[in-house]
């Protein structure tokens, strides 16, 4: 049970504090969770398709393999490519986002995220 509680309270905390509609590369995100490799976060994005408990699982065994972690204090980076999107289990359009430094342009790594890719029409306005 005490597993369960611990598992509801770790969902109830976002892994990033974008809210947007849509996302495009140059786009600015603060992220509180992320992963080093598209590999990891692509885990991380399949179990998110499945269900909640899947979801918090991969979320936990890529943190305790040290493939992903937290962010503490939450740090901003620039997003450098929209990976792909899927349906998360809360029936939500998310992306996976490739994410840089803004000050040095170097990878920082993956994080997933609610909302679509911007189409062609939107990135032209």
């Amino acid at each position: 049970m005490r597993i369960f509680i611990l598992i509801l309270a770790f969902l109830a905390i976002p892994l990033h504090s974008a809210v947007a509609t849509t996302w495009t590369k140059g786009d600015i995100v603060t992220v509180f969770f992320i992963c080093i490799e598209e590999e990891d976060i692509m885990d991380v994005a399949y179990a998110d398709s499945k269900n909640e408990l899947k979801y918090a699982s991969a979320i936990k065994i890529k943190q305790f393999s040290n493939k992903c972690s937290f962010v503490y204090p939450p740090i901003t980076l620039r997003i450098n490519d929209v990976i792909a999107s899927y349906t998360d289990y809360k029936k939500q359009e998310t992306s996976i986002l490739k994410l840089h430094d803004p000050k040095t342009d170097l990878k920082a790594g993956y994080i997933i995220a609610e909302g679509r890719p911007a189409s062609a029409k939107e990135m032209s306005h």
